[in-house]
């Protein structure tokens, strides 16, 4: 989940689920983003070259594309991956499968149909247990235990699930993101946790994009506040490596940054990529408590704290994540005739 906050103070229309999870700007004094996950004990017999069948849940979905990127940048043979789906001949599927990718039948509720495609598999990667929404969805929690407890039956030795910073604010969606990974942790399975803060792509939707093309990129915090970005594509990038290196990573939460750049300065870079002036504005935080009160909790989060991810760290654990800037260029930012709901693409 990513989300970007409202275009203009009204109307406001806002995609509640993306903007809950991976809001963020980072603390001017940031501290380090690994944190031990409590499982050190459990050993992890995985080696890099005997790494075997990976289950990737939740990557059907119109971010799920620029996981398997991903994945596939940092080394991972298409081959090994296996798309867990409830529809495997469907489009997103088949998408996936012209890449070499196995679309695998399975339902999160549905335990019994989780046998097949987690047969032989050595490790998973989770991207979401349940739809972007305003609201955290409590279904997700019941399909993260299933997950888990299949898991464990089926023998897997780790679990790369993508999370979110910014806990303990009250924000439902990050909260649920929190409790599972506690699930998991629980089951025993060396678990790592990537914490993404702002998706790039976020800003790419209905709500933000059109009027920053049109010269004002309205987003909820003061312009010199550090937001902490990441793309899609990356988080894809450092799962693979985390599960090449299980060693390093089972029972580690980490949180995930490529870039970090103020509202002004994020104003330049669209400025350079679309070839015309863009200006910061920030919308009243007060509005928000009246549409979503989960909404209120994250630009509140946004304007008096924010991600702290060590970006460098990061940088250095996972080469090749975008800056911002990169980010546009490849996405090819400026072009107006292509849009999200068509289909993102690098």
């Amino acid at each position: 989940m990513a989300m970007a906050m409202p275009a203009s103070p009204s109307p406001i229309r806002l995609d509640c689920s993306p903007l809950v999870s991976r809001f963020g700007a980072a603390r001017t004094a940031r501290r380090a983003c690994v944190i031990r996950a409590g499982i050190e004990s459990t050993s992890v017999s995985m080696s890099r070259q005997g790494l075997g069948p990976i289950l990737l849940v939740g990557v059907t979905g119109g971010t799920g594309g620029s996981v398997v990127n991903g994945l596939l940048a940092s080394g991972v043979d298409g081959s090994q991956l296996r798309v867990l789906t409830r529809e495997p001949a469907g489009v997103a599927a088949r998408n996936l499968a012209a890449r070499g990718v196995q679309a695998v039948a399975g339902d999160l509720d549905d335990p019994r149909s989780l046998n097949e495609g987690l047969e032989g598999v050595q490790a998973i990667y989770c991207h979401a247990t349940s739809k972007d929404a305003a609201k955290a969805d409590p279904a997700g929690d019941v399909r993260a235990e299933t997950l888990a407890k299949a898991a464990v039956s089926a023998g897997v030795k780790h679990i790369v699930y993508n999370s979110t910073g910014g806990g303990g604010h009250g924000i439902s969606q990050v909260e649920q993101k929190h409790n599972i990974e506690k699930i998991f942790r629980d089951s025993g399975i060396p678990t790592t946790n990537l914490r993404a803060t702002m998706f790039m792509e976020e800003f790419w939707k209905v709500y933000t994009r059109p009027q920053i093309l049109k010269g004002r990129f309205p987003f909820s915090m003061p312009s010199d506040k550090p937001l902490q970005l990441v793309s899609v594509k990356d988080m894809g990038l450092a799962a693979g490596i985390a599960l090449k290196e299980p060693e390093e990573y089972g029972g580690l939460s980490l949180e995930l940054a490529g870039d970090e750049l103020t509202p002004a300065q994020m104003c330049e870079a669209y400025s350079k990529a679309q070839g015309s002036n863009v200006s910061h504005f920030s919308p009243p935080k007060f509005l928000f408590w009246f549409l979503n009160r989960d909404l209120y909790r994250i630009a509140k989060f946004l304007s008096e704290k924010g991600y702290e991810a060590d970006v460098a760290d990061c940088r250095k654990r996972f080469p090749g994540l975008l800056t911002f800037s990169e980010f546009l260029e490849l996405t090819h930012w400026g072009d107006a005739s292509r849009n999200y709901a068509d289909g993102f693409k690098y």
